[in-house]
């Protein structure tokens, strides 16, 4: 019986010892997610500032996409996508948005150089567009705040990995306010945790031109979209293929796609200028 009763009072006090660590983690945590959420409504502080009338603020906050740990990292990260900006995103006809993918584009310094390449390319071309990247984690504020796509004449959403993903998410948005994405560009797209498969593009999306790779050890993007019921129309699969491919094929992508093989330089061309 007394030794019964000890094993009951061990299990009493591992019970009490769980609890007490649960606890500190969590209020560890929610001080953590307190102090990103302070910082990142002072970035869109700033950022509505820049556009007066596109103000966007909420954040898809998942610890996944990048850590709390780096928040200095990350605004690093938006200030120099900020520098990338082309005209306001409100007032211009022609809209072409780049959506940047999960933790690792925040260091993959190619991404970077390769939509400033790609931004000299708009400006140079298609300057009456305007030109805007963002990371995935904003999609949410690009749902609820629709100006940029109730003004728009063309609307081009180019994403990659997990920023292609947004580009089906914030599509799934503005079909319910009966708008469309006129073309979406996705590059090896990945599928976001709780988030609806990123491969079935929905039907206010005229076009979608998908561009996929099987090369990398970890990250394989989708090689099949399709639309809800199966078929394949105004959407095309390409896979892409390295010669002499990086240690991370998924990564350098976008880099593949605008400086060895300008690509998606060739799209919006053939978008906007008719030119092949």
């Amino acid at each position: 019986m007394y030794n019964r009763f000890l094993i009951l009072q061990n299990k009493n006090v591992k019970n009490i010892l769980n609890i007490l660590l649960i606890t500190t983690i969590f209020l560890l945590t929610n001080s953590k997610i307190s102090n990103a959420l302070s910082f990142f409504q002072s970035d869109f502080q700033s950022k509505s500032e820049q556009y007066e009338s596109f103000s966007p603020l909420k954040f898809d906050i998942f610890f996944g996409n990048s850590t709390l740990e780096k928040i200095e990292t990350y605004q690093q990260y938006k200030e120099g996508l900020n520098s990338l900006t082309l005209n306001n995103p409100i007032t211009a006809n022609d809209k072409i948005f780049f959506i940047t993918g999960g933790p690792y584009d925040l260091q993959f310094g190619k991404t970077k150089k390769a939509l400033e390449l790609l931004r000299e390319f708009i400006k140079k071309n298609i300057p009456e567009a305007s030109f805007q990247v963002f990371h995935n984690r904003e999609w949410e504020a690009y749902c609820e705040e629709t100006q940029y796509a109730e003004s728009s004449k063309n609307l081009v959403f180019l994403g990659h990995s997990w920023g292609a993903q947004a580009t089906i998410d914030i599509a799934h948005c503005l079909e319910e306010k009966n708008l469309k994405i006129n073309l979406a560009v996705t590059l090896d797209s990945i599928q976001k945790p709780l988030h609806p498969p990123g491969d079935v593009i929905p039907y206010n999306i005229d076009e979608n031109l998908n561009y996929y790779q099987r090369q990398d050890k970890y990250l394989i993007g989708y090689a099949f979209n399709h639309r809800p019921d199966d078929s394949f129309k105004n959407i095309k699969n390409e896979h892409i293929v390295y010669n002499n491919p990086s240690w991370s094929p998924h990564l350098h992508l976008v880099y593949e796609l605008i400086k060895n093989k300008p690509e998606i330089q060739k799209i919006l061309a053939h978008y906007f200028l008719g030119s092949n």
